[in-house]
């Protein structure tokens, strides 16, 4: 059986999943698959013939007052698959206070859709159990979205059971341990993941949340299951808080007389969530982390999601000023601001007095009430936090100034990890508006942006700058003399158009075209790994790609099959962003799956970072990495693995078991190569 610990979790997860932070009354269109309208946490789907959600869209729609006839109009039109809303605005509005007005009727269907999706996960541990396996809290998470997703568990089934699933992308069969990454692993080779690699990251952010949900007191990763299939209580460091969570709900009333609740529930040391819901059954809920209190129970801090800043503060009234309570949410691309509140009296105690005794870790009475502007993480090598960038909002400069100011705060203390916790999230969301909609002033702000990454070699940022030269070139030319002139020479160096002229006049030699310097210490540093540039042939950008072979040694330094790599491809030589990487020594580190473009082929995404050492040279180059070469036969820099999807596991492995050894260091020359 699925263990209660984990249910809160599984919720958790699957919310995230399915809605994000949006209200579950209200009807809306995944516009895939053969998806129709959809409602509820649990996206009940009128297409898919779940007799349970049809039930209750015509029972909210009834209790609201709709006749049959257009009841049966609604739900035809409804049941089919949409690929957009069929409805009018004012339609739309109607079904949706539908919805709300029968909040009650949308959560019961969310938990019997909930129940559907234990039953098949018990299924699923049953298996496990039968073959001595166990199975890990976040592959439960994993297992659970999975089945939400798909349906009731098949492939999955025979893959527990020891069998092939027959996925299009093979994978390994399932260990004594079924972990987190076990199940990325089989969910990387399914039919939908295959097709869509880029939805992966989204899967994993709601795993992640679920995990958040479990507390960081988790002892045991796996959840055994007893011999009849049941699991075994989760084990914790202290008593389970996610078990019986603590949780307080107060009234109060907005600035415009609106009633709202606010509540707060705990559900481990310092992880909970804060929720608002408005008299219409409106909602809120904010599932959060590094949770800090007060404590006189006056403040609370914690982390949201995306990632948000979230401030509780409450202010005592005095001299015939009533008491408040103020929720500020920042960093977020949805929501920025404070609403302020006016509870009862009773009620303010009540909070406060929560607040006060909840056991949350303590925020120093002194903090300050502005310290809103932090990421939740530093990076891997442990460089300083960096600094938040400004609250993005769809429909304003502020997405590009955000994209804008997550890059120039990075530069600071430039990292491969810090780039894609918190710099890659900004600029993908510029460049989804930039593309959507490439008006001047857009494409101006764009271009401000890819200025100020000249020396960062984000494949999308180029390939956005790229695709919106070919498809105005007439604006994105007025658009570029627009800039000022240290802007417009960024611009052009970006995209090759111009460089620095080589010391020895020709210009076209590639920087350092012999050996890498000589490495003093190479005891001291072990090389597991030697790319050698071997020939050069012309990209589809019309700029020199290198190809040549990535050696490979064990710990006897016994050499290993080489494996064909390609590098450059966006400019003339090593010295520009976009060439290929300098010659010299980089240490690699920092293995993460890949669902990126450019970083997927045949079925098999990955990277590592590549950091320069031993005075290596970059020329203000960064973020170099070892990555499959998805796409035509091109990087920006990167090493660019190009071989079938065996091949590129194998390399994949290797590195990966060189790294548990130690620390790694790559090898880059270029010997003898003129273009």
């Amino acid at each position: 059986m699925v263990d209660n610990a984990i249910k809160p979790a599984l919720r958790t997860a699957l919310r995230l999943h399915e809605i994000g932070n949006d209200t579950p009354y209200r009807i809306s269109f995944a516009a895939k698959g053969k998806s129709g309208g959809s409602f509820g946490f649990m996206q009940g789907d009128l297409a898919a013939g779940q007799s349970d959600v049809t039930r209750t869209f015509r029972e909210a729609m009834a209790a609201a007052g709709m006749d049959s006839g257009k009841i049966d109009r609604l739900v035809a039109l409804l049941s089919r698959h949409q690929i957009k809303n069929p409805l009018s605005p004012s339609e739309t509005a109607e079904v949706d206070q539908a919805l709300r007005a029968s909040s009650g009727l949308v959560d019961r269907m969310d938990e019997r859709i909930l129940q559907e999706v234990y039953r098949d996960l018990d299924i699923c541990l049953a298996h496990a159990s039968r073959k001595n396996r166990t199975v890990a809290a976040k592959a439960q998470l994993y297992m659970a979205l999975w089945i939400n997703m798909s349906g009731p568990p098949t492939k999955l089934l025979t893959w527990l059971d020891g069998g092939d699933p027959g996925l299009p992308r093979r994978v390994p069969a399932a260990g004594a341990t079924i972990d987190g990454d076990d199940m990325e692993e089989y969910l990387a080779g399914t039919n939908y993941y295959v097709a869509h690699p880029r939805n992966m990251q989204h899967l994993r952010e709601c795993a992640a949340a679920g995990m958040r949900e479990l507390g960081t007191a988790l002892l045991a990763s796996a959840m055994p299951t007893d011999s009849d299939g049941g699991a075994n209580a989760l084990l914790y460091a202290a008593a389970p808080a996610a078990a019986a969570p603590s949780s307080v709900t107060v009234a109060v009333k907005s600035s415009d007389g609106e009633s709202h609740q606010v509540s707060i529930q705990k559900t481990g040391r310092d992880t909970g969530a804060i929720s608002r819901r408005d008299s219409a059954g409106s909602s809120q809920v904010y599932n959060v982390t590094a949770i800090k209190a007060r404590t006189d129970g006056t403040r609370l801090t914690c982390n949201g999601p995306y990632p948000s800043k979230i401030v509780c503060t409450l202010s005592a009234g005095r001299n015939g000023v009533a008491d408040a309570i103020e929720i500020t949410v920042s960093n977020t691309w949805f929501y920025d601001g404070t609403t302020s509140y006016t509870p009862a009296h009773a009620d303010f105690e009540k909070l406060r007095s929560f607040i006060a005794q909840s056991g949350f870790p303590a925020l120093a009475a002194e903090a300050p009430a502005a310290s809103v502007g932090v990421f939740a993480a530093t990076d891997t090598m442990g460089a300083p936090t960096l600094p938040a960038t400004p609250a993005a909002q769809d429909g304003d400069q502020n997405t590009f100034d955000a994209a804008i100011a997550a890059v120039e705060t990075w530069k600071l203390h430039p990292s491969s990890p810090a780039y894609d916790t918190h710099v890659a999230g900004p600029v993908r969301a510029a460049a989804s508006r930039v593309t959507t909609d490439p008006n001047p002033r857009d494409l101006l702000k764009w271009l401000e942006l890819q200025s100020s990454a000249m020396n960062i070699a984000d494949a999308d940022i180029l390939r956005t700058t790229l695709a919106l030269r070919d498809m105005l070139p007439d604006g994105f030319s007025h658009a570029v003399q627009g800039l000022p002139a240290s802007q417009r020479l960024r611009v052009a160096l970006a995209l090759g158009d111009d460089g620095p002229p080589r010391p020895d006049g020709g210009g076209l030699l590639l920087a350092a075209a012999t050996a890498p310097p000589t490495l003093p210490t190479a005891a001291a540093i072990p090389v597991h790994g030697a790319y050698t540039g071997k020939s050069i042939f012309t990209g589809p950008r019309g700029f020199p790609v290198v190809q040549g072979k990535l050696e490979l040694f064990d710990a006897r330094s016994a050499e290993l099959d080489p494996y064909k790599v390609n590098t450059g491809g966006g400019a003339r030589n090593s010295h520009i962003t976009n060439g290929p990487i300098p010659a010299g020594y980089y240490r690699l580190s920092n293995f993460r799956p890949r669902d990126t473009v450019g970083m997927v082929l045949n079925g098999i995404g990955f990277s590592f970072d590549l950091d320069p050492v031993m005075d290596t040279r970059v020329y203000g180059r960064s973020l170099f990495r070892v990555h499959p070469d998805g796409g035509s036969e091109q990087t920006n820099g990167c090493l660019g693995v190009r071989e079938g999807a065996a091949r590129l596991a194998e390399c994949r492995d290797r590195l990966r078991a060189l790294l548990r050894q130690g620390d790694v260091v790559i090898s880059v020359a270029y010997p003898g190569l003129n273009i």
